[in-house]
């Protein structure tokens, strides 16, 4: 063998080492703790020997807040702070995001439908109103047809799985190696996410981009997100296990519902609200007008408008059956 080849032979070689250590580090390296901030209004519950994190703040009747699968219950900032002066908010870290405890598992919408039940049998308050995004947004509809006696009602913001088609940006999350450097915690990939999930990146502050990109940067808060989309997409789209699980669901829900669907969400696009419709004809649905995937974040006032009118009266709307008669 020449030198040449053998420079050759040496570099792949060290290459390959390089990508599996990174990718050992990147999946198996275990997280230090991260602490929650030290105030009355932190908490947690434990559920299987991890720590779920939550927040309370205002007093009133309960509103248990999902976040998305992207950062963490800092999403809801805005829309916390208009509920409180009426509820307590509960705003809660799902396992693996913001000041939760980050397993090393697979994050499947099943893996998290079993921490969040578990969750909410340890849960204070005994009943609650539910509020979820995105991917959150369905594991509100599951925790609404798992516990009809405890949730009040449930408000969805652009579900995932009521349809395949999904960002085709999203395709790079199933390639290995790369989306693990992608997701490497950094501001390209940060802006990128999130301005793809909104319509007007304008209407957000650079005081609270900076707030959610922090909560990229905590220990091993990529990992679980990498993970969510991994075991929920596929190259073809939505694993259609998931989409399955969700229609199960949503024709069980009997809690009043509120359906809301940004106009211009490149993630979960709002063709997809038809199918929605008829597996929930009994929702409050409201389309976002000029509002991404992101409503919550980029248009909490919007969101505000249907969901503060929605828990003051939560009501299913009312559904009429035609009938044919033979003459």
């Amino acid at each position: 063998m020449n030198r040449s080849s053998k420079f050759t032979l040496i570099t792949l070689t060290i290459l390959c080492i390089s990508i599996a250590l990174y990718e050992i580090f990147f999946w198996f390296g275990t997280p230090p703790t991260v602490e929650p901030p030290a105030d009355e209004s932190s908490s947690v519950i434990t559920v299987d020997g991890q720590a779920i994190a939550y927040r309370t703040q205002g007093a009133g009747d309960a509103v248990m807040l999902l976040h998305s699968g992207a950062w963490s219950s800092i999403e809801y900032r805005f829309i916390a702070e208009a509920l409180d002066d009426t509820y307590t908010v509960y705003l809660v870290d799902l396992p693996g995001f913001g000041y939760s405890d980050k397993p090393q598992v697979t994050y499947s919408l099943s893996y998290l439908e079993e921490q969040m039940m578990a969750f909410v049998d340890q849960f204070p308050e005994e009943r609650f109103h539910l509020v979820g995004s995105s991917i959150s947004g369905t594991l509100s509809i599951l925790l609404a047809s798992e516990y009809p006696e405890r949730v009040r009602s449930v408000t969805t913001i652009s579900p995932v799985g009521f349809g395949s088609e999904i960002n085709q940006s999203s395709i790079f999350t199933q390639v290995p190696v790369l989306a693990e450097i992608l997701f490497n915690p950094n501001k390209l990939i940060f802006n990128f996410v999130l301005d793809n999930g909104v319509l007007n990146s304008a209407r957000l502050s650079e005081e609270f981009r900076e707030e959610l990109y922090a909560q990229s940067k905590l220990p091993k808060a990529q990992r679980a997100k990498l993970s969510i989309l991994r075991s929920t997409l596929s190259i073809q789209g939505v694993q259609p296990e998931l989409m399955s699980t969700l229609d199960t669901a949503a024709v069980t829900v009997r809690q009043p519902i509120l359906l809301l669907w940004g106009s211009e969400d490149t993630y979960t696009p709002i063709e997809q609200l038809d199918h929605a419709t008829s597996m929930m004809p009994a929702a409050n649905i409201y389309e976002l007008v000029d509002t991404g995937h992101f409503a919550h974040i980029e248009s909490p006032d919007l969101v505000l408008e249907y969901l503060l009118p929605f828990l003051d009266n939560p009501t299913r709307k009312e559904v009429v059956i035609e009938e044919n008669y033979e003459e």
